[in-house]
């Protein structure tokens, strides 16, 4: 599985503007069970300005579920799989265009 560095890490917080990283954990990876297995790496990142989990899948299987369904259905199914009961998925700003250099998919939860 494709790992990422702090910088990386870095940028990607930066697209959601919640500030320098202090610390970070890497967590153990969970599986998502939407007709298929799709294994999702995850790390819990404190800023700042708040604690985020960032999960991610280094193929297209997590992107082709977002694409199926609305923010919303796909928020509450990683939400379900990570067992977060009030995160917030974040998105970025709707007027600009976020590309994730790292051959990733990615997502941001504000806990």
């Amino acid at each position: 599985m494709a790992k990422l560095d702090q910088h990386q890490f870095q940028m990607i917080l930066d697209s959601y503007s919640v500030g320098k990283i202090v610390s970070i954990l890497k967590l153990d990876d969970v599986l998502v069970n939407d007709g298929r297995e799709i294994s999702l790496s995850r790390c819990l990142v404190e800023t700042h300005q708040g604690t985020y989990i960032i999960v991610f899948a280094p193929n297209d299987d997590l992107h082709s579920l977002w694409w199926k369904s609305s923010s919303s259905d796909f928020a509450a199914t990683l939400s379900q799989a990570l067992k977060l009961k009030n995160a917030k998925m974040l998105l970025t700003n709707q007027d600009g265009v976020t590309v994730h250099k790292f051959d990733l998919r990615i997502s941001v939860f504000a806990l």
